[in-house]
């Protein structure tokens, strides 16, 4: 196997995994501020909450389970 065919094959995977810690955590830090901002200002809470739980859904749910677990199981 030589090195271009490793990159091609480990290319998508780790570019799978970075998407879903970044989408993740852009998510997580979403909800946080949707809590710290609730007291104040209630709209820019349910908006930060929603978008919060639109990047996890699409970090966790989208390419979590329907691309990376996939690949990983497919690579195993």
């Amino acid at each position: 196997m030589t090195l271009q065919e490793t990159l091609v094959e480990t290319l998508p995977l780790a570019l799978d995994a970075v998407l879903t810690i970044a989408l993740t955590t852009i998510g997580l830090e979403a909800e946080l501020s949707s809590l710290h901002s609730y007291g104040s200002n209630t709209t820019l809470a349910l908006w930060f909450g929603f978008m919060g739980v639109l990047a996890l859904y699409a970090g966790l749910a989208l390419v979590g389970r329907e691309r990376l677990l996939p690949r990983l199981r497919a690579n195993a």
